[in-house]
C-alpha cells in the first residue's frame, strides 16, 4: 500500500476519533491485492531499467508465505480505497530514487561502477 493511501486513511480515522467515534474496530488499509515478494522484485528491476539479477533466498520457517490484508472495513467506514496501484508505486520510488542519485553524483555507486 503507497504512503499516500496510507496517510490518507490514517487522516480519515483521525477525523472520526475526533468526531468523537471511540468505537473503531481494527482496519487495513490495503488493497486486498496479494504481491508475492518475486513479483514485486521483477517490478522494481522492470522499474530501474531491467538490468539487476534477482536471485530467491532460500525460505524459513519464520517468513510470512502469505498475507492480504482486507480492505472491506476501510471502505465500509472510512470510504476509503488505494488510488495508487503497486506497479505505479515501485515506478516512484525508483524514479524518486534515481531523482536523489542525480541531486548527489555518485552517491549509492561504487567507485568504478557504471552509473546507477
Amino acid at each position: 500500500t503507497h504512503v499516500l493511501d496510507v496517510a490518507r486513511g490514517i487522516e480519515r480515522i483521525v477525523r472520526l476519533l475526533e468526531a468523537g467515534r471511540d468505537d473503531l474496530p481494527p482496519i487495513h488499509l490495503a488493497s486486498g491485492r496479494a504481491t508475492k515478494l518475486g513479483d514485486l522484485a521483477r517490478m522494481a528491476n522492470a522499474a530501474g531499467g531491467g538490468r539487476s539479477r534477482i536471485d530467491r533466498a532460500t525460505n524459513h520457517a519464520y517468513n510470512v508465505s502469505c498475507f492480504v490484508g482486507d480492505p472491506k472495513r476501510a471502505g465500509e467506514i472510512l470510504d476509503w480505497r488505494t488510488e495508487v496501484s503497486i506497479e505505479a508505486g515501485v515506478r516512484q520510488l525508483v524514479a524518486d530514487f534515481r531523482a536523489a542519485l542525480d541531486e548527489a553524483p555518485g552517491a549509492g555507486c561504487p567507485t568504478g561502477s557504471p552509473r546507477c
